[in-house]
């Protein structure tokens, strides 16, 4: 029986419902999968896939997650692995290239697509080339099967004031966004299967 490890980092709980998501997912496949925090470090050796995710602010990965890959980085260079992050708005700018990765994109985000010149600042720092771009620094060498993006729930409860007064600027940016659950598990639970059927053939060639 094939063996899966979850690892996220969630601020407010966003990010371990779509944990929580996947690894039902992948039960339901047959998939052996233990779910668990980046700051708990749990062990990489000896998954058939490993599924790391968590809070994307101003394009970057938590710094809890980023700590996380860095520290197995040789492991995860082994494993077949893939990335998941829930965020509040997502962009593309069309005359910027995507690295060749899998990318999923949750169908709720209706991503916007940018000239290059037309983005400002904080619209380029939430598009997919930008959020790529700072998840490379802390992969290196590490090839993913894929990279998920996904709304989740936005509660500002659960955050601190600073971070509470980060996101309301952000959100002076988007438009049509509200406080509210924008989880889409039927999305979380299809990339999760697909993520699996890539790593049965990557343990099929090997």
């Amino acid at each position: 029986m094939p063996s899966a490890l979850v690892v996220y980092d969630s601020l407010t709980g966003s990010s371990a419902s779509m944990a929580t998501i996947a690894a039902k997912a992948l039960e339901e496949k047959g998939w052996t999968v233990a779910v668990d925090t980046a700051d708990k470090a749990p062990e990489i050796e000896g998954r058939d896939l490993v599924l790391l995710g968590g809070p994307l602010r101003l394009g970057r990965p938590s710094k809890a997650l980023a700590r996380f890959v860095e520290a197995n980085r040789a492991a995860l260079q082994k494993t077949a692995c893939a990335f998941f992050f829930g965020g509040i708005s997502l962009g593309i700018v069309k005359k910027e290239a995507l690295p060749e990765i899998d990318i999923f994109i949750d169908p709720g985000f209706e991503p916007i697509v940018y000239d290059w010149h037309f983005a400002n600042l904080m619209e380029y720092t939430h598009t997919v080339q930008y959020y790529l771009k700072h998840l490379s620094k802390h992969t290196g060498s590490i090839k993913p099967l894929g990279v998920g993006f996904f709304r989740g729930k936005m509660d500002l409860a659960g955050l601190s004031l600073k971070e509470k007064l980060a996101t309301y600027f952000i959100m002076i940016f988007i438009k049509d966004f509200e406080e509210k659950d924008y989880t889409n598990p039927k999305a979380i639970a299809d990339w999760a299967c697909l993520m699996a059927d890539k790593a049965g053939d990557v343990i099929k060639i090997n």
